[in-house]
């Protein structure tokens, strides 16, 4: 069975070929404000001290699951990037 990370870059790869070098670009440009750290460093203080409530769980969990498909999107256009300059 697959791991959630193969899952979603399985899901990821059709949209992944389709990228241009300056749609690559964008996505590696991409980075969270400066309130969207401040309140995912929040929650995951919170979590290391067990005192999440259910509704912080589940924003942290989205929060968490942004990061992993946004790092994926990443991945694929360094890649994309590092066959362009071959």
């Amino acid at each position: 069975m697959a791991t959630a990370p193969e899952l979603l870059s399985t899901y990821l790869e059709p949209i992944a070929e389709g990228l241009t070098p300056g749609q690559a670009e964008k996505i590696l440009a991409i980075r969270p404000t400066d309130e969207l750290l401040n309140r995912a460093q929040e929650l995951a203080d919170k979590s290391n001290a067990g005192t999440l409530s259910e509704q912080e769980r589940a924003e942290y969990e989205y929060y968490v699951d942004v990061d992993d498909v946004i790092g994926l999107l990443k991945a694929k256009a360094r890649c994309l990037l590092g066959r362009q300059a071959s």
